[in-house]
Order: structure tokens, then C-alpha cells, then sequence
């Protein structure tokens, strides 16, 4: 057989190799685009077996408009941070109560307005509790900037925790400038054919996710 027939045989012995290689790496390629995003960890993970309450600040002019968004948020964000065997089974929450309910810390904070622009600090021991998850609340609209006849919620926040440790208080953690919009991914104008009290819902919903994410291992986002 000559060196040409040779040449030619060779090629085709190859090609099963080469079509195996060229399909095992398209099977990688599917197979990375199938893993899971990756996880972030919690920002904070001083919960387990502490106990714990909310506490949320909004300005005036933002109660006047939704009167209840205090208890609001706490009830939300409480939900969402309580320990689940089945729901909510993550290692940062166990342990972890709330003893007080969040509409006792409004009404307490409305009979003695000074603890509003008192240090968070004096305020975290009253409650009773290790740990208190301090929100304010900045900005808070249920229609768009471009339009009163369109919809866009958009929340935006701060949050703190504090710890509490035989009477003395310390921030252990601050985020400033969280924030949410509702309906999410929505264009700057707005949408139609929506509510006020829809638009609130949702943005709250979304806003209490946010901070949630801060305690708990989550999916990193697209």
C-alpha cells in the first residue's frame, strides 16, 4: 500500500477520535450551561440561637401615604427569616425566635417619637432581645417619575443590625441603599393597567426578599 493510501486510511481512523472529541465537548459545553448559578453567602450570619426583632423608620410624609408600611416591612421580612424545617431549612436560622411582635415596636415607637432620631444603639436594648434588624426606609412610590397614570414601585432602604450583649448595643452590620422595583425589570416609565395598592404590595414583597438576602445563602442573580 502506498505512502497516499496510507495517508488516506490514517484520516479516516482519526475521524471517529476527532467526532468523539468535538461531541465530549459539546456535552461540556451543555453541561456548563446547565450547572446552577453559584451561591452567595449571607452578609451577616450572627442569628443562629439569638433572638430577635424589626424595627422599621419611614419618614412622615411616607406613613402619610401608606400608613401601615412599618408593620408592613416587619411582618414581611420576619416571615421570610423564620426557621423552617420544610420551608426554610438553612443553617444561618437556626435556633433563631421572635419573641416581640412587630406591631408592638410601632405603637412603641409612636407613643415615644424621640426613639426615632435617637442612635439605634440606645434604643436596641429595650426590646429584650440579642439582635435587632433596623430598617429605614428612604424612598417609597407606587407611579412612575414620568407619568401619575402610570405604575412603577420602587423602593429604596437601609438596613442595620445591632447587637445586643448585657444592656451595651454595637452595629455589627450596615448596608446602605438597598432597593427595589415592582413590577421588577419594569421600564423606567412605568406600566398601565395596574393599582396603587398592587404596585405597594409587590415592592414591599420585594424590597423585605432584599433584605432577606443579606441572612440567608441564595442563588447569585443572571
Amino acid at each position: 500500500m502506498g505512502n497516499r493510501a496510507i495517508g488516506k486510511w490514517a484520516l479516516w481512523a482519526m475521524l471517529p477520535l476527532t467526532l468523539t472529541m468535538a461531541a465530549g465537548c459539546a456535552i461540556f459545553g451543555v453541561a456548563a450551561h446547565a450547572l446552577p448559578p453559584p451561591t452567595i453567602q449571607a452578609a451577616y450570619k450572627g442569628l443562629q440561637n439569638q433572638t430577635a426583632a424589626i424595627m422599621v423608620w419611614a419618614d412622615p410624609g411616607i406613613r402619610m401615604d401608606f400608613n401601615n408600611i412599618q408593620v408592613d416591612i416587619a411582618r414581611s421580612l420576619q416571615k421570610k427569616m423564620t426557621y423552617d424545617e420544610k420551608t426554610l431549612d438553612v443553617d444561618e436560622l437556626k435556633g433563631l425566635t421572635w419573641p416581640v411582635d412587630p406591631v408592638r415596636i410601632v405603637r412603641y415607637q409612636h407613643d415615644y417619637p424621640q426613639v426615632n432620631s435617637a442612635p439605634v444603639t440606645t434604643v436596641a436594648p429595650k426590646f429584650g432581645v440579642s439582635r435587632l434588624v433596623y430598617v429605614e426606609i428612604q424612598t417609597l412610590q407606587a407611579r412612575s417619575d414620568v407619568s401619575v397614570d402610570l405604575f412603577r414601585g420602587t423602593l429604596v432602604g437601609s438596613l442595620k443590625v445591632v447587637e445586643i450583649k448585657d444592656g451595651q448595643a454595637k452595629v455589627a452590620y450596615e448596608e446602605n441603599n438597598i432597593r427595589a422595583i415592582f413590577p421588577p425589570k419594569s421600564p423606567e416609565e412605568g406600566v398601565p393597567n395596574a393599582d396603587d395598592y398592587r404596585i405597594y404590595l409587590g415592592v414591599v414583597d420585594q424590597f423585605t426578599t432584599e433584605l432577606a438576602k443579606r441572612f440567608i445563602p441564595h442563588p447569585a442573580e443572571d
